[in-house]
């Protein structure tokens, strides 16, 4: 997989999952995008993939909040100037409140159904 240069945006990056991916991304040489709600475990991440000699930028985002998605799209914009990756990791777990809270939203379409750069595919998203 090529994917030198490339910027990877993670969601749910802090543990699990999600910091494999990211540390899988810095590994193969993209710059990575590392996003969740819990800041902490993102830093710990970026200090991670900054010693794989990539950037990273952690962006502590609420993915059920549009706002918050169009947000972080700004600052990837502003940042890196466009995006070529997202994988889509974040997830709930039954012992939260957000279905009394929040109206599920998705993130694509913030982010733009054909990428940054007018191409490319955004698999897994509905």
């Amino acid at each position: 997989m090529k994917l030198k240069d490339k910027i990877a945006l993670v969601t749910g990056a802090g543990r699990g999952i999600g910091r494999s991916i990211a540390l899988a991304f810095a590994e193969k040489g993209a710059d990575v995008v590392l996003a969740a709600r819990t800041r902490a475990q993102l830093e710990d991440v970026a200090e991670e993939v900054k010693r794989k000699d990539r950037r990273a930028l952690v962006a502590d985002c609420d993915m059920f909040s549009p706002q918050a998605v169009q947000q972080l799209q700004q600052e990837v914009e502003r940042t890196f100037g466009r995006l070529d990756i997202l994988a889509n990791n974040a997830g709930i777990s039954k012992r939260t409140n957000y279905g009394q809270d929040h109206e599920p939203q998705p993130a694509a379409p913030c982010f733009g159904a054909r990428g940054s750069r007018g191409h490319g595919r955004l698999s897994g998203i509905r």
